[in-house]
Parts: C-alpha cells; sequence; structure tokens
C-alpha cells in the first residue's frame, strides 16, 4: 500500500485509470450536451444575453439550463475527488510522486474546490427556484476566485516561500517513502545481504 492513502498498486493501474476515464467523459458528455443546449436556445430566441438582467430567459428554459450545469459540476467535483489520488504519480517537485506541498496544500487545495464545487451547485439550484440568474453570475466568478488561489497561488506561494528555503528537511520523509517504494518494486528489498 501507498503511504499517503494506503491504496494498493492495483487501484492505481486499473481502477484509478478507469476511474478517470468515465469522469472525463462524463464533464466533456455534460459539457457539449449544455453548450449544444445553449446554442439551440439562443438561435430560436428563448435565451438573450442583456446588459442589465445577464441572461434573459424564459423560467423553463433556465432551469433547463442550470440542471445541465449541476450535472456538469457534479462531475467535475468528482474530478476533484479523484485528484487527491493524482498527486502520487506527479513529477513536479523534488521526488516522482506526492511531496511535502502536495500533501500539506494541495491537498487541502483539492477539498477547498470540491466544496466551492458543492457551493456552487447549491447557489444554481437557489438560482433555478428564485429566477434570479445574476446571482449565478456572481456564484460563478467566486467560484473561479476560489479555484484560482486554492489551486494555484496558495500552493505555489507555499512551495517557493516555505518548501524550497528549506527542501532537504521538508521533502526527506517523501524521499524515504520514494526510495522504499522503488526498492519494492525491483524486489530488492527482499535481497538478504551477507
Amino acid at each position: 500500500p501507498d503511504p499517503i492513502y494506503s491504496r494498493d498498486i492495483g487501484f492505481y493501474l486499473f481502477v484509478l485509470p478507469f476511474l478517470n476515464l468515465v469522469q472525463t467523459s462524463l464533464v466533456l458528455l455534460t459539457l457539449s450536451g449544455t453548450l449544444l443546449l445553449g446554442v439551440f436556445y439562443f438561435r430560436i430566441g428563448l435565451l438573450r444575453f442583456d446588459a442589465k438582467k445577464f441572461v434573459a430567459a424564459d423560467p423553463s428554459v433556465q432551469r433547463h439550463l442550470i440542471a445541465n450545469a449541476v450535472l456538469l459540476l457534479t462531475a467535475w467535483a468528482w474530478g476533484f475527488y479523484l485528484d487527491r489520488f493524482g498527486l502520487l504519480t506527479r513529477s513536479a517537485g523534488a521526488v516522482f510522486g506526492a511531496g511535502y506541498t502536495d500533501v500539506h496544500v494541495l491537498l487541502v487545495g483539492l477539498w477547498v474546490a470540491l466544496g466551492a464545487t458543492i457551493a456552487l451547485i447549491c447557489v444554481l439550484v437557489w438560482v433555478a427556484m428564485t429566477n434570479a440568474p445574476r446571482f449565478a453570475v456572481f456564484g460563478i466568478v467566486g467560484y473561479l476566485v476560489i479555484l484560482l488561489v486554492a489551486l494555484q497561488v496558495v500552493p505555489g506561494g507555499f512551495q517557493s516561500l516555505i518548501v524550497e528555503p528549506n527542501e532537504l528537511a521538508l521533502e526527506t520523509p517523501y524521499l524515504r517513502h520514494n526510495i522504499a517504494l522503488t526498492r519494492a518494486a525491483y524486489g530488492l528489498d527482499n535481497i538478504d545481504v551477507r
């Protein structure tokens, strides 16, 4: 099992790639369906963009588009959950796999992104019930800012300001994990030294 999530290698070789394929397919399917639906409603005149109201649409059309957007965001949120496991196969840090910033900051950022996605789903459902599309725009802008801060700004700043000045001390446990698992992969952990 890996030292972070205690999952065996079979999960990372067989289960995780399949789940990532399903999640990516769902995102692409719901995104294309939502865009095609929006273009269709725009072409027949049931959806209009307005400077005052941002989006002007019949309430039933608006609810239909929001329902598709909720499906898209649900698949997107599942992607943030699966991205946690992808941290173990990254090659961005000092070692191949998860490093100090990944485990202590980026993992928290992925949970924040997942929570923000669920919050945006709640905002969209509320917009569908109250017919107030202006709040959807504010919710989407706030969501994008949260994603940028949680997944890019904070991890990047933490890596450059905290980890890199003291990299050897902070990354040593992850170097040990890397060496131990590499030895196990090549069967070198079973060698009897005489």
